[in-house]
């Protein structure tokens, strides 16, 4: 698995999406609504001037990347984007003469984020993958360099639980109806004659749900303590 795929899988996504919705605001405009004219008229009071490196130099479109593409990344493979200062290891010798070179050309020092394994934050040795962006303003971060061991695709899967609620809910609703599938009859009831569905296969299911629901539960609040979409850009370890 390498970020950087994954990343502009994500970016195409993101595109399908704005695609939809100025079809949606065109299809608004065409009934006398104007959807843009109005957030930007709700937003006013809350915009606050911020310098953008965007207009400084001619940015590789196919190294940038939005707030909203690296947060679903994150989220899906269980890492964190951290600001560099949260990262307790040197950075390699060519990444680090890339910042630099990034920095004599913009004639200022780009803050700088990682995207990374939350463990390789603070690990003496970090290992995997790690993605180093710079942030250049409107919610754009420049990808200068990735270095590490790819991560394997487990982490994709096996991660998928605890991306947040609803992926809790629906792997706890999914793993008790396998289970249920493959439940003999006559584990469920004493009788011979026993058709395999049943309204007790149906109460079997819903004790299925309860239990392995608060296992997860009990994972989440005692151990893992965090779901990955509320803890993507958290500086936070536990």
């Amino acid at each position: 698995m390498n970020l950087a795929e994954a990343l502009a899988k994500e970016r195409q996504t993101e595109s399908e999406r704005q695609q939809q919705a100025l079809l949606r605001e065109a299809r608004d405009l065409a009934a006398g609504i104007h959807p843009r004219k109005e957030r930007a008229e709700n937003k006013k009071a809350e915009e606050r001037p911020a310098v953008s490196l965007l207009e400084r130099k001619n940015w590789d479109e196919n190294s940038l990347y939005s707030l909203a593409e690296i947060r679903r990344v994150a989220i899906h493979y269980n890492l964190r984007f951290l600001p560099a200062k949260s990262y307790r290891n040197a950075l390699p010798y060519p990444v680090h003469l890339k910042c630099t070179a990034l920095e004599i050309e913009l004639d200022e020092a780009p803050e700088l984020f990682i995207l990374t394994d939350q463990g390789n934050f603070r690990a003496p040795f970090a290992e995997g993958e790690h993605l180093v962006f710079a942030a250049v303003g409107e919610n754009k971060f420049f990808l200068i360099a990735s270095w590490g061991k790819p991560y394997p695709l487990s982490r994709l899967v096996l991660g998928y639980p605890f991306r947040s609620i609803s992926s809790v809910l629906l792997t706890t609703l999914v793993a008790a109806f396998l289970v249920m599938l493959i439940t003999p009859t006559a584990f469920i009831t004493r009788e011979t004659a026993a058709p395999y569905w049943s309204l007790l296969r149906l109460a079997y299911y819903f004790h299925l749900v309860i239990l392995f629901g608060a296992i997860l539960i009990y994972y989440l609040v005692g151990l893992r303590r965090y779901l990955n979409d509320g803890a993507w850009n958290r500086d936070g370890f536990y």
